[in-house]
């Protein structure tokens, strides 16, 4: 169930320009000490290496195809390459060697925090898989199947939990650390490439929407909203809401979270759009920061849990309707202490299909839909 709101952040960020010293193009961006690492995309062998001052050099090649870049603590460079189905292990000298093959596809990647390889893969035909690298150098299958369809962008959470955005279709899955994935969200756009990379930072997964020509940032209970583009694709800074993008795809943090790149993606481009992050001010407190909300399993087949993680007290009541807007459950409101708190339905007599749970906190509504899909 996607629930979308136009972004109400009071702010005085701007989008602005970051001129590169000649055009290239991109996909994967990672920055590291003042420099931007940019992946050249599946047409390409290059990585480069761009300076603060906007100056482009080669910082390795004869890659097949690189998609993304990481950086693990001891301070080689790791590089998906979409083509050849390999990762390369590049030294900060930019000497390429062959680090694993893995499965068809590979693309986003990210670290977790044991500098393990977390990588998914994507042949453009519905499929969709994780692999996790681990720091020898062995690969593990961590996740396969629906709801990964196309996956793309890829990022953890501080509490280990791993983010996938699905390229084809815009659904933001979540997967927690012992491989249940959820649904989180949908991004609301049409056209093929509904997605692109995505990074985590403070709560919010920014996400790059390649045909939307928008950033959208989704909150860890599955609110979407607009955080930068008119939806009119372009080139133009200034405000948030006003700023254009041209199919925009390869996007990182700085390390404080200051700061946000943006790519132009599907052509060579001379410049990047950034917006520090750091200008932005807090509203009046949002219910959104008072609690975490999943619901698991899902899909599922005999119960589900509506797990919450209060950060004060807080009164919550949920109904659950059927997809076609019926009530089948309703809890009476009840106050709850800060914490943990998991409430476990059973729906081992419910019907097949899709449900929608409506929680309430405080009177904020929020929403997650499920699937129930049992054998026989």
């Amino acid at each position: 169930m996607l629930i979308f709101i136009l972004s109400t952040i009071a702010s005085i960020a701007q989008v602005s320009d970051f001129t590169l010293s000649s055009s290239i193009k991109t996909d994967g961006l990672f920055f590291d000490n003042d420099t931007l690492y940019v992946a050249e995309g599946w047409s390409g062998s290059r990585v480069f290496k761009i300076l603060p001052d906007g100056e482009v050099t080669i910082f390795c090649t004869n890659l097949d195809g690189p998609i993304d870049v990481v950086r693990k603590s001891q301070g080689n460079f790791y590089v998906s390459e979409w083509n050849s189905g390999r990762i390369a292990e590049i030294t900060p000298m930019g000497i390429v060697s062959s680090y694993i093959s893995v499965s068809p596809g590979p693309g986003p990647m990210a670290l977790d925090k044991e500098d393990n390889i977390y990588v998914t893969h994507n042949i453009n035909n519905g499929s969709g898989s994780i692999t996790r690298i681990d720091t020898a150098g062995n690969a593990h299958p961590f996740y396969s199947g629906p709801p990964l369809n196309n996956p793309g962008g890829i990022d953890f959470d501080e509490l280990g939990k791993l983010y996938v955005a699905n390229f084809n279709n815009g659904n933001i899955i979540a997967i927690s650390p012992t491989g249940q994935a959820s649904l989180l969200a949908t991004i609301p756009v049409s056209g093929t490439w509904k997605t692109a990379h995505i990074k985590y930072h403070a709560g919010l997964l920014y996400v790059n929407s390649l045909s939307g020509n928008r950033i959208f940032k989704v909150d860890t209970i599955g609110q979407v909203s607009v955080f930068a583009g008119s939806g009119i694709g372009g080139h133009l800074g200034g405000p948030l809401l006003e700023a254009r993008f041209s199919n925009p795809d390869g996007l990182c943090l700085s390390p404080d979270g200051k700061i946000l790149w943006v790519a132009k993606g599907l052509a060579s481009t001379s410049y990047f759009q950034k917006i520090d992050l750091s200008t932005i001010t807090a509203n009046a407190e949002n219910p959104l920061s008072t609690f975490s909300f999943q619901l698991v399993p899902n899909p599922t087949s005999e119960q589900v849990t509506l797990d919450l993680r209060l950060r004060r007290n807080a009164k919550v009541s949920f109904q659950i309707f059927t997809n076609a807007g019926q009530l089948v459950l309703a809890t009476t409101e009840e106050e709850r202490a800060e914490g943990p708190c998991s409430i476990r339905v059973d729906c081992q007599s419910w019907d097949n299909g899709w449900y929608v749970a409506v929680l309430s906190v405080d009177g904020a509504i929020f929403k997650k839909s499920f699937l129930i899909q049992k054998g026989g």
